[in-house]
C-alpha cells in the first residue's frame, strides 16, 4: 500500500525501487508517472470492498438489513468497524458500486471515495483490487455481525425474510462485476475470498490475491504446502481472464463516460 512509504526521505525513488506491483494504493496521477519515472514496470491498482462501505449516509434500502432490525445498529449489519454490508440483492446498489469501481480507476483517489466524476478523466490506475468477492456464501458471510448476533436479511418487497437469498447475493455480485466490466474491458482486476470454481470470477479476473495465506504459515496456522496449493490452484485453472497490458500504459483518453452515470 503506499501508506507505508509516504514520508520517505528518498520520496518515490524510494518506493519505486521496492514495488513494482500496487494493490489499494492511492497515489495521485501525478505520483504515479512519477514512480513510471522510476521504474517504468510499475502497476498500479487503487481498491475497493465489493460489498461493504463506510458510508451512513445512502439510502437506507442501500443497507442488508436485519430482519428484527434492532434500533442499535438500524438493522443494518456491521461486518468490520465501522462498515457496514451493502444489500447486493438492490439492482441500485450494483449500478453504485459498479459506477464507484469506474470512477476509481479513471478518476483515482483512496477505497471507494474518488477524487471527482467532473471534466477530463485522468485515467489514473491500471485497474483495482476487489475485496470480499463473496460470490457463493452470501448466506453464510451474512448470517452474523461482527459482535456474533444472529442475522436474517429482510426482503423489502415482503417484510419478511428474504427467500432465496444466496441465489440473489451471487447474482447482485456477477451483475457489479460485469457492469464494471462492460464499462472498463481492459481494467486488471485483482480479487479476494473468491470461489475459484466459479466461471464468474475466472471471467472477470486477471489475479486473485492470496495475500493473508503468507502470515497463516508464518504463524503456523496452515502449512506450505496448503498455501501454495491456493497458487496452484489459481494458476493451473484452464480458462483465466486473459492479461491485458495495464490501460493506463497502453490507451490515451481523453473523456471517458459510464454508461451507468445516467442510472446513478
Amino acid at each position: 500500500g503506499s501508506g507505508n512509504f509516504r514520508g520517505h526521505p528518498e520520496g518515490l525513488a524510494y518506493a519505486a525501487k521496492r514495488s513494482t506491483l500496487w494493490l489499494g494504493s492511492d497515489w495521485s496521477a501525478e505520483e504515479i508517472a512519477q514512480l513510471r519515472k522510476f521504474n517504468p514496470n510499475s502497476i498500479v491498482l487503487t481498491s475497493i470492498n465489493a460489498c461493504e462501505t463506510n458510508r451512513e449516509d445512502l439510502p437506507d434500502d442501500y443497507y442488508l438489513t436485519n430482519i428484527s432490525r434492532p434500533a442499535s445498529t438500524k438493522g443494518r449489519l456491521q461486518s468490520w468497524p465501522g462498515a457496514w454490508r451493502l444489500d447486493l440483492t438492490n439492482p441500485a446498489v450494483q449500478r453504485m458500486q459498479a459506477q464507484l469501481m469506474y470512477e476509481l480507476v479513471a478518476f483515482g483517489g483512496p477505497e471507494g471515495n474518488p477524487v471527482t466524476t467532473n471534466g477530463t478523466a485522468p485515467l489514473t490506475y491500471d485497474g483495482l483490487f476487489v475485496d470480499n468477492v463473496f460470490m457463493d456464501d452470501g448466506a453464510g458471510a451474512n448470517s452474523e455481525d461482527i459482535f456474533h448476533n444472529s442475522f436474517t436479511p429482510i426482503d423489502r418487497a415482503t417484510g419478511k425474510a428474504m427467500v432465496g437469498f444466496s441465489e440473489r447475493w451471487r447474482s447482485g455480485m456477477v451483475a457489479e462485476l460485469e457492469m464494471f466490466r462492460e464499462m472498463m474491458p481492459h481494467a486488471l482486476l485483482d480479487g479476494h475470498a473468491m470461489d475459484l470454481q466459479d466461471g464468474n470470477i475466472t471471467a472477470n479476473f486477471n489475479a486473485i490475491s492470496i495475500g493473508f495465506t503468507t502470515p497463516e504459515i508464518v504463524e503456523g496456522r496452515q502449512s506450505f504446502a496448503e498455501g501454495f496449493q491456493s497458487y496452484e490452484d489459481w494458476m493451473t485453472l484452464p480458462a483465466v481472464r486473459a492479461l491485458h497490458f495495464p490501460l493506463s500504459h497502453s490507451f490515451s483518453y481523453t473523456n471517458l463516460k459510464s454508461p451507468c452515470a445516467e442510472q446513478r
